[in-house]
């Protein structure tokens, strides 16, 4: 990109949105510690928070009601890892805060049928949005009509690949992270600004997680990274820092 002077969304196919929304984190923690987090991710400008959690922690209600009451507007993210184990687990607490905004991610174990998370899509009243690694597993979720949403585990062109299977059907996608540097954070959202479908919070969280971005001027603002033209990844280095 910076050889021929463009913007890497612009090789990936074009732009087609002007920024790409990021979503804050948190770890598994109390009720108390959430809304103290979510006022921190509120002052910071985010309009999502993820939280990590598992079906034994007994608390995630409480947690969402906690993020709820000190910043309402906000978009909540339950991410177990699967570890809501089934279906009642997740319909069970689905039906205590399907009055949130809220999304359930990866709430239990994939199979190759998706039935399972067809009736959660059905019946749970939040949005069941899977963690996908590959273009297949898309394909197949699409079509038994199981998922509201996808997390896309690759970047790049495989992020795009799927996104735009998705895209097909009108299911709005997110971009998954490692908890990179702000290089690759950068790099990722590249590709999310290709993907017009990538209007769900993003998880590019390592550039205000770790000590230093690498970056010399912060990526997210507003809970947002926005497109530039400059060519590349659109970032500069903080050669003291690196």
């Amino acid at each position: 990109g910076k050889a021929i002077g463009w913007p890497l969304y612009r090789i990936y196919g074009g732009r087609e949105q002007n920024s790409v929304p990021v979503d804050y984190w948190i770890a598994r923690m109390s009720a108390e510690d959430s809304a103290t987090a979510a006022r921190r991710a509120l002052d910071l400008g985010f309009h999502g928070i993820k939280m990590k959690c598992k079906w034994e922690d007994g608390n995630m209600a409480d947690r969402a009601f906690a993020i709820h009451e000190v910043a309402p507007e906000m978009r909540i993210v339950l991410d177990p890892n699967e570890r809501f184990y089934n279906v009642e687990n997740t319909l069970a607490l689905a039906r205590q805060v399907q009055d949130l905004d809220i999304i359930f991610e990866d709430p239990m174990p994939k199979d190759e049928s998706w039935q399972d998370y067809r009736r959660m899509k059905e019946e749970a009243g939040v949005l069941i949005c899977p963690h996908l690694q590959n273009p297949s597993q898309v394909i197949a979720a699409v079509a038994a009509r199981a998922v509201d949403g996808i997390n896309v585990a690759p970047s790049g062109w495989p992020f795009l690949e799927m996104a735009r299977i998705a895209a097909a059907e009108g299911i709005p996608v997110w971009q998954a992270s490692n908890v990179d540097n702000g290089l690759f954070d950068a790099c990722r959202a590249q590709a999310s600004l290709a993907a017009g479908n990538c209007t769900l919070g993003s998880d590019l969280c390592g550039n205000f997680a770790h000590e230093h971005s690498l970056l010399q001027e912060p990526l997210v603002n507003d809970g947002r990274i926005a497109a530039t033209d400059k060519p590349g990844i659109g970032v500069e280095l903080d050669e003291e820092a690196v």
